[in-house]
């Protein structure tokens, strides 16, 4: 017999390319910002599991970067200094 996993309706509705302009406008005049700081606003899992691709799909496309001092430490995002913000489809 197969299991069935426990369903959940998820009423907040995130895209991708919605957040990743919202953390683009977070970095555009900063120096630099935390990860944390960015999902604190977030309402769940979910959507910092979207913010956290929204900075993949940034730092694959260059603009920007991301460093980490220590495993489990604070992730620290930077502009990348070359970029435009100019998101390909």
């Amino acid at each position: 017999m197969e299991e069935k996993l426990p369903e959940e309706k998820i009423g907040l509705k995130i895209s991708l390319q919605e957040k990743i302009i919202q953390l683009q406008n977070e970095i555009t005049n900063k120096i630099q910002v935390t990860f944390q700081r960015l999902v604190n606003k977030n309402k769940s899992k979910i959507e910092t599991i979207i913010s956290f691709l929204a900075l993949l799909e940034l730092i694959k496309q260059k603009l920007a970067y991301v460093n980490q001092q220590i495993t489990f430490g604070e992730i620290i995002i930077k502009k990348h200094e070359s970029s435009k913000f100019k998101i390909s489809s």
